[in-house]
């Protein structure tokens, strides 16, 4: 029999609490057991995960301009392969390719794993979970 504990995890709430989650995993031979417990503390003291603000902004910026520069640019490549009529080699096939790859890779996972790694949660909604995973994994298997 094995037991994992991974501690208390400090979640901040909205409402000047601070929610204690602990997960207990214990494991025998024939079955896996969970258990799961949260407690509320109102009177510690304030605590918000991630990085300062200024940072933050930073980051936004950053990561805003190489999204857009991505999206742009691989637009202007899938452009000019498609109008332009000089070559029709297997480099040309293979360089279209490689730009729609990159352009589902700039709009599926870039804005959208970057949100989700800022905010600590999903906030796009039930709907676009699956949409966004589906379009990831096809966007990295291109």
């Amino acid at each position: 029999m094995s037991t994992y504990s991974d501690g208390a995890d400090v979640i901040w709430n909205s409402l000047s609490t601070i929610t204690y989650h602990s997960i207990n995993v214990t494991t025998t031979e024939n079955h896996s057991e969970f258990s799961w417990s949260e407690s509320n503390n109102s009177s510690a003291a304030v605590y918000e995960p991630g990085l300062p603000r200024s940072y933050q902004a930073g980051l936004i910026a950053l990561y805003s301009i190489t999204t857009a520069m991505a999206v742009i640019g691989n637009l202007l490549v899938i452009g000019v392969m498609t109008v332009g009529q000089l070559s029709r080699t297997d480099l040309r096939v293979y360089l279209l390719s490689l730009a729609v790859a990159d352009l589902m890779m700039a709009t599926f996972c870039m804005p959208f794993t970057f949100t989700t790694t800022m905010l600590h949660s999903w906030i796009f909604g039930a709907f676009m979970c699956p949409v966004v995973v589906f379009m990831q994994v096809h966007a990295h298997n291109k």
